[in-house]
C-alpha cells in the first residue's frame, strides 16, 4: 500500500490540489495529513489520517515517528513561506523536508509539480 503525506500551506495552495488529492485517493494512496490540510480534506469529503505535530511529540500518530519509521512514499509539502521567521528553531515543515530527503522519499514542494507527478502517477496506472 503506498502512503502519501500531505502537508499544505496556505487555503489557496489546498484548494488548488484538491483534484490531485482526490486523485490520489482514488487511486488508493493512503493519505495522511497534517492538521490544517487534515481538516481542509475533511470539508471536502476526503478521507486522510490525522497527523500530530513534531513539537508535540506526546500526540500521537505523531509525524517525527512516521518519518523516523520511513512510513512515505510521496510527501507534498507545500510551504507557506512565512517558514524563516523563526531564526533558530526549526519549523515542522523544514524537518519534513530533511527526513524526507534522508530517507530517500520522492518530496515535491511546488503546487504545479505536485499537480503534474499525480497525472504521471496516474497515467502510469492504466
Amino acid at each position: 500500500e503506498k502512503t502519501v503525506l500531505l502537508s499544505i500551506g496556505k487555503r489557496s495552495n489546498k484548494v488548488k490540489l484538491l483534484p490531485e488529492i482526490k486523485k490520489l485517493g482514488e487511486m488508493k494512496y493512503k493519505l495522511y495529513a497534517t492538521y490544517k490540510t487534515h481538516k481542509f480534506l475533511k470539508t471536502h469529503g476526503i478521507e486522510a489520517i490525522d497527523v500530530n505535530k513534531i513539537s508535540q511529540p506526546h500526540l500521537k500518530p505523531n509525524l517525527a515517528d512516521l518519518l523516523k519509521a520511513n512510513r512515505f512514499d510521496l510527501i507534498i509539502n507545500i510551504p507557506t513561506n512565512r517558514e524563516n521567521g523563526k531564526a533558530r528553531e526549526k519549523t515542522d515543515g523544514q524537518v519534513i523536508r530533511e527526513k524526507a530527503i534522508a530517507h530517500n522519499v520522492l518530496l515535491i514542494t511546488n503546487t504545479a509539480v505536485a499537480k503534474s507527478m499525480v497525472e504521471k502517477l496516474q497515467a502510469a496506472r492504466v
